[in-house]
């Protein structure tokens, strides 16, 4: 299925797991990351640049319109993933 090829409709209760799902993937691995940092396992810039890796192939996935409504979106919740590994002490 390519990527500007619609997705079926699914039940409301089939996207509301599937948001709660992604939802809590986010929560987990934001707690790992800044676990990681405060038992100085990595840096707290390690993780930024390892983020800001992801947020550059988002922005080139958008330039290139694959699923332009979802990476512009994730592009936001990687930017806030960022600046909480950032904002954290270590």
């Amino acid at each position: 299925m390519s990527p500007d090829t619609p997705l079926p409709p699914q039940p409301p209760d089939q996207l509301i797991r599937h948001l709660a799902y992604a939802q809590a993937s986010i929560m987990v691995l934001e707690c790992l990351m800044l676990t990681l940092v405060e038992q100085q396992i990595l840096k707290k810039d390690q993780l930024v640049s390892a983020i800001e890796t992801v947020i550059a192939t988002k922005r080139q996935m958008l330039a290139e319109h694959d699923s332009p409504e979802i990476s512009a979106v994730a592009l936001g919740v990687l930017g806030t993933l960022a600046n909480s590994v950032s904002a954290t002490e270590a």
